[in-house]
């Protein structure tokens, strides 16, 4: 199985293209609407998760080489409580906000992905000094959906495009 099958299914075709363009890609999320049961359940999951951690070590898989490893570290503990993990779960004000993170400095990149998110509804773009963040903001499920795929073809229309918008593979 390819390490892409493992990513939220709105962010793959831009992240498989980011990747075959030589452009780092940071761990991303398309933005999720969780229920209060959801929360609790994934809270209860996340406290047997810290106590395996602290007892036998928790197996994990690096997604990308497929090493598995342990993480064991007893003092280990989660960093937030439960209300706090269900109001980051939830995202801004109940509305998730997707971010899918890209390493690069390259002003020739920022611009075209600048271009293309300002031509996309419910979207944005944050800059880092090491990093930019596409934003989409749906407003529910579906739209998180439709927005993701309208600034998936704008980005790869300025990526297919010539001149300061094309991804520079250096």
């Amino acid at each position: 199985m390819r390490w892409l099958d493992h990513l939220d299914p709105q962010l793959s075709p831009l992240i498989d293209l980011f990747q075959s363009q030589g452009v780092l890609t940071l761990p991303s999320c398309a933005g999720h609407y969780r229920t209060d049961e959801w929360c609790s359940k994934a809270y209860d999951n996340l406290l047997k998760d810290a106590e395996t951690i602290q007892k036998d070590g928790l197996p994990l898989i690096e997604v990308e080489t497929g090493e598995t490893f342990k993480f064991k570290k007893r003092d280990w503990s989660l960093p937030f409580n439960r209300k706090q993990f269900a109001q980051a779960a939830r995202g801004t004000e109940g509305i998730p906000e997707g971010s899918l993170a890209i390493a690069t400095r390259d002003n020739g990149l920022i611009h075209g992905l600048d271009k293309a998110v300002r031509q996309t509804p419910c979207c944005r773009l944050v800059r880092h000094p090491d990093r930019v963040e596409l934003r989409v903001f749906g407003g529910n499920p579906e739209g998180q959906r439709r927005a993701w795929d309208l600034l998936t073809k704008k980005v790869q229309s300025k990526i297919k495009c010539g001149g300061g918008d094309k991804i520079d593979k250096r």
